[in-house]
């Protein structure tokens, strides 16, 4: 992971977006004579992976950044999948295959769970609102996030992670088995891909 003095991740994307367009360049040109199964993988193993590796840290680039990136997966997609310039990202995605920002929403709650569920270590303890004050709300069981004033504050790790974790629905966030919570977390954020 590279990172720069404004921690935009710039420079991280820009050589991780060089390494996916060289590979689409060679995906392009072998696609015709490799099967849809051997391709997939080709896609799991050298695009999916790179866009998965240390995404919950890398997600706080700027949008412009993020979207760029985006496009250069969807490009790849339509190698993968055979499927015209003209066709729309439902097309493109599945359970399996999502957008960049879903696949960072699903590492950032994944890291989440394990914080709550003491499966991962780190040096402060997570407070809960029902230990802030002692008022029976809906929001009892959320996690107490600081409030930021500035848009650097918003892309703090531990801010955007617990808000996005407070939002998941209580039947995802009860889970206690990790392997049950990322199914259906992944159902959950899926659904929210294909409704868009």
């Amino acid at each position: 992971l590279q990172i720069d003095e404004t921690l935009s991740f710039s420079q991280h994307i820009y050589d991780l977006q060089n390494k996916i367009v060289s590979f689409i360049f060679a995906l392009k040109r072998i696609r015709p004579f490799i099967n849809d199964k051997t391709t997939k993988t080709l896609y799991f193993a050298y695009i999916q992976s790179r866009l998965n590796y240390m995404n919950a840290v890398w997600i706080a680039a700027p949008g412009y950044v993020l979207d760029s990136l985006e496009i250069i997966q969807r490009k790849s997609l339509r190698i993968v999948l055979c499927k015209n310039w003209y066709c729309s990202g439902s097309e493109l995605y599945s359970l399996q295959i999502l957008p960049i920002r879903a696949m960072c929403q699903i590492s950032s709650a994944i890291l989440t769970f394990k914080l709550v569920n003491d499966l991962a270590k780190i040096n402060f303890s997570i407070q809960y609102v029902n230990n802030v004050h002692r008022y029976s709300t809906r929001n009892n069981e959320d996690i107490v996030t600081h409030r930021t004033q500035t848009q650097l504050g918003t892309m703090n790790f531990f801010v955007r992670a617990f808000l996005q974790y407070n939002n998941l629905p209580d039947q995802i966030k009860s889970q206690k088995s990790i392997s049950k919570f990322k199914s259906k977390l992944r159902e959950h954020i899926h659904v929210g891909v294909m409704a868009r």
